[in-house]
């Protein structure tokens, strides 16, 4: 969160950014009284958060008084870049998704299971992962694949996990173990 993911070349926001600059120099000159003036100052911020700009980038704007065409985007949540849908050079037309951000508070573990093996009751699992091996993380079945493919003898589990210090990654190997049952014998 708040790292420097991507930075665009924009014409119309390089015009809207001498805007803001403009109004903002006119309002230093004149009166501050102008309610006019105020209202366009306003609209002009609003256009440039619009466009996804930072309180914090405004600002560095307004000091240096420079507007720059080449603008650079911060992630606004924490996660991961899984996919960037847009190469150097293109186009990005508004709206258009340039990247996709996945956070990782919980993730899918995905694990084969013999086609004969009984789930446990419960389908609830213990994950456990080599680079953490002091945690163990517990894990609930949410898709267990009815159909085996032709000529293998597995199936594909899906299982949710909690995972909120982000110690698993995407592509990372863990093992998964059916949760036991422990209630008591008498």
């Amino acid at each position: 969160k708040g790292s420097p993911v991507y930075s665009i070349y924009s014409e119309e926001l390089f015009a809207d950014e001498k805007e803001f600059l403009a109004l903002a120099e006119k309002k230093k000159q004149g009166n501050n009284s102008n309610k006019f003036l105020e209202d366009m100052l306003i609209a002009a911020k609003n256009k440039l958060l619009l466009w996804g700009l930072t309180e914090n980038q405004i600002l560095e704007i307004e000091k240096s008084k420079k507007a720059s065409p080449q603008i650079i985007f911060y992630a606004k949540g924490e996660g991961y870049v899984t996919e960037v849908l847009i190469k150097e050079g293109m186009y990005a037309s508004e709206g258009l998704p340039l990247i996709k951000l996945v956070g990782l508070k919980r993730v899918w573990i995905e694990a084969q299971g013999y086609s004969n093996e009984k789930l446990s009751e419960n389908n609830s699992f213990q994950i456990f992962s080599e680079t953490s091996p002091d945690e163990i993380y517990n894990g609930r079945l949410v898709f267990n694949n009815p159909s085996v493919e032709e000529g293998r003898k597995i199936r594909l589990l899906r299982i949710s996990v909690a995972n909120p210090k982000n110690k698993l990654i995407p592509g990372m190997m863990v093992y998964v173990s059916p949760k036991k049952n422990s209630n008591p014998v008498v």
